[in-house]
């Protein structure tokens, strides 16, 4: 269901006068493609590229317009929940399982128990500040690690 921009109410009476001023650049066709857009998870950047219109006039829209904001999210978020399905459904497979796509899984949810990177933290002093060092000095530093690689 796309997002249609609310129609004003008619008033009774006197009709009013046309303030006038510049159309507004949020036509069905615009609308559309910042639908389509944030449906693939486009940044508000690039969905502003796509649909050739300018980030302030989508934030005054969006300021005027809260459930345009809320339908925003919504679409963004929505990429990511099929996501999350497809991979649930190519992990419980089962004739054909994606092992690789389970590894990959659990290496991201899982990190500190199936995680193939290993963190490292320094706790002791740093012994030079390279800045201070003359050139003969990081010379013989440069050898000593080369020599401790071998």
């Amino acid at each position: 269901m796309a997002f249609k921009v609310p129609k004003k109410k008619k008033t009774v009476g006197r009709p009013k006068k046309n303030k006038g001023g510049r159309p507004t650049v949020f036509t069905p066709e615009v609308l559309q493609k910042l639908e389509q857009a944030f449906s693939i998870g486009c940044s508000d950047t690039e969905a502003t590229l796509f649909a050739d219109i300018s980030m302030a006039s989508l934030y005054e829209f969006q300021n005027k317009y809260p459930e345009f904001a809320e339908r925003k999210r919504k679409l963004k978020e929505s990429l990511v929940l099929r996501s999350r399905f497809n991979v649930a459904r190519a992990i419980n497979d089962q004739v054909n399982p994606d092992l690789d796509l389970s590894k990959w899984y659990l290496e991201r949810r899982k990190k500190e128990e199936f995680s193939i990177k290993q963190e490292t933290e320094h706790t002791g002093a740093i012994r030079h500040s390279i800045e201070s060092l003359e050139n003969t000095e990081l010379d013989e530093l440069i050898a000593d690690a080369l020599k401790n690689e071998s």
